[in-house]
């Protein structure tokens, strides 16, 4: 196993002092937020980790063995890998907001499991060509739980977008993730992190 990184340092710590969510195949706590909006957490992951066991039950399993910890706090991204604590961390305000479709945040746990089982594997980016690559793998196992879930219209009807675009299908959920993705690493870029 990896040994932490500072920022996994920060991540355990804050994950010891939020509170618990129940979930039965997961710890998942919640940084800095009250009663109501932990309740709404807690649907909204339900949800999300019931569509990712429903269509992908592999991924699933692998999820649990990955992230047997998911933390949701503040975050610069919408989801973070820290693998090497066994910890998922989910942006709060993303986890919170209407136009989050639990559909996203089951593509976004997906996603970030991916980046474990490579990093597990010995597979590290080191320049802008090997990370893309490194994301280009991590979208695979998205793509096909978008076209498992199916049209929108199962989980009760169209719903709109954050950009107020209907989304009616599975790549149509997978492209409006992919842009937010690529809208927050370009933010990165431009402030000199990413």
């Amino acid at each position: 196993m990896r040994s932490a990184t500072p920022s996994s340092w920060l991540v355990r710590t804050a994950f010891r002092a939020s509170r618990r969510v129940h979930h039965s195949d997961f710890e998942v706590r919640v940084f800095l937020a009250d009663r109501r909006e932990r309740e709404r957490i807690d649907s909204r992951l339900s949800e999300a980790l019931s569509l990712v066991r429903k269509f992908a039950p592999s991924k699933y399993l692998a999820l649990q063995r990955d992230f047997p910890r998911i933390l949701v706090a503040p975050s610069h991204g919408l989801g973070e890998c820290h693998d090497a604590i066994g910890i998922c961390l989910l942006q709060f305000d993303y986890i919170l907001a209407d136009a989050t479709a639990p559909e996203e945040v089951a593509l976004t746990l997906v996603h970030e499991g991916m980046h474990a089982r490579l990093h597990r594997a010995g597979f590290q980016w080191t320049d802008a060509a090997s990370r893309a690559r490194h994301e280009r793998l991590c979208s695979k196992p998205k793509r096909c739980l978008a076209d498992a879930c199916g049209p929108r219209q199962v989980y009760g009807g169209p719903r709109s977008g954050s950009h107020g675009a209907q989304i009616t299908g599975p790549r149509q959920l997978l492209r409006k993730a992919s842009n937010t993705l690529s809208m927050n690493l370009v933010r990165l870029v431009e402030l000199g992190i990413a």
